[in-house]
């Protein structure tokens, strides 16, 4: 569809219009959303929307998939975050890195403190974690042109924001205490946001962050959204679809498809060593294959778990079939191997 010249063919969702079930931003969700990124600006897309409806997920993909969003503007593509209910912890963070936020007026977005899980409880995460979430979070604001202190305070309940007024041209924003005194009179404080008692981390519904000049002004439907795009009413925004193949690395990356594919895999090469027939090792290296291929794609596995693998096997081999008894190779072998299951099965987040 084109308006005036301009490409509108793509509709990318985190919630809903995936596979993921619950919305929660995880590796699998970040690596399916950067390859239709890709996809997209491959096919010449010039604007692409982000419908996000979640309540956020592990941190770390949720800033690498806020970076790719952002890198965006290296090939002149517009971003835009639909949000019809909320942008919770990292959604946020996921939609300030969009060039605009436009939320339904009742949407949350904000509460964006990172939590960690210790003995089955959840707790906050060490200072140190959230020291680099805060500089994360203003280079987040600085680039898109938005508050500081108001995305810092979606991570750190004790920031305190008062709204400032430009002594020359009478201009409104929002900084802290450290900001208004950096500035050096150049900005009057005016009153704390009373969102920002210390107590809780900053969230806003969409009439307050646009107030706020968080967001856009907001639409409560997406026919307004369309409205406010540009598009014609019969316009058609289309989610974008998962194909056989996204929907294969999903399946395999569930860990029942991990605990059948690794333990028929060992099965087969176990009756291969005893039966040698040589089909059975081409079904055991397929097993491994799609192992590593699945979770390739799902973002936990890369060539050092690949590597890893192939120089235990290479021990194991030597073990088996070159030094005889069980020793050196044979142990290293075996580590090797659980090395790169262990590392290919797990998502280093914080």
């Amino acid at each position: 569809r084109s308006r005036q010249g301009t490409r509108w063919n793509r509709w990318v969702a985190t919630k809903d219009t995936t596979q993921s079930g619950d919305g929660v931003i995880d590796q699998l969700q970040e690596s399916f959303l950067v390859r239709q990124i890709q996809q997209a600006v491959a096919g010449g897309a010039q604007v692409i929307v982000f419908q996000i409806d979640s309540p956020g997920g592990y941190l770390s993909a949720s800033f690498a998939l806020s970076e790719a969003i952002m890198n965006l503007e290296q090939h002149k593509v517009r971003t835009i975050a639909y949000v019809p209910r909320e942008a919770i912890s990292g959604a946020a963070i996921v939609a300030l890195g969009c060039d605009e936020i436009i939320m339904h007026p009742t949407a949350k977005i904000g509460d964006a403190g990172p939590i960690q899980m210790t003995q089955g409880m959840f707790e906050r995460a060490p200072e140190k974690v959230l020291s680099m979430m805060l500089v994360m979070m203003a280079d987040l604001a600085t680039r898109k042109h938005r508050p500081v202190a108001l995305c810092k305070a979606m991570a750190d309940r004790s920031a305190k924001v008062f709204e400032v007024t430009h002594r020359d041209n009478g201009r409104i924003w929002y900084m802290n205490e450290t900001e208004i005194q950096e500035s050096g009179g150049e900005w009057v404080i005016g009153r704390q946001l009373p969102e920002t008692n210390g107590e809780l981390l900053f969230t806003a519904n969409g009439e307050r962050a646009h107030k706020l000049k968080l967001a856009d002004s907001p639409v409560h439907d997406i026919s307004e959204l369309k409205v406010r795009l540009g598009l014609p009413a019969s316009a058609e925004l289309k989610p974008i679809a998962m194909t056989w193949v996204d929907s294969l690395v999903y399946g395999l990356n569930s860990p029942f498809m991990t605990v059948v594919l690794v333990c028929a895999g060992v099965i087969l090469i176990y009756l291969e060593l005893h039966l040698m027939t040589g089909l059975l090792g081409i079904l055991s290296v397929l097993c491994f294959s799609l192992f590593f291929w699945s979770r390739a794609l799902g973002g936990t596995a890369g060539w050092l778990e690949v590597v890893l693998f192939v120089l235990g096997a290479g021990c194991l081999a030597l073990e088996f079939f070159v030094i005889p008894g069980f020793g050196v190779f044979g142990v290293s072998g075996i580590l090797l191997v659980l090395a790169s299951l262990v590392l290919a099965c797990q998502a280093w987040s914080f």
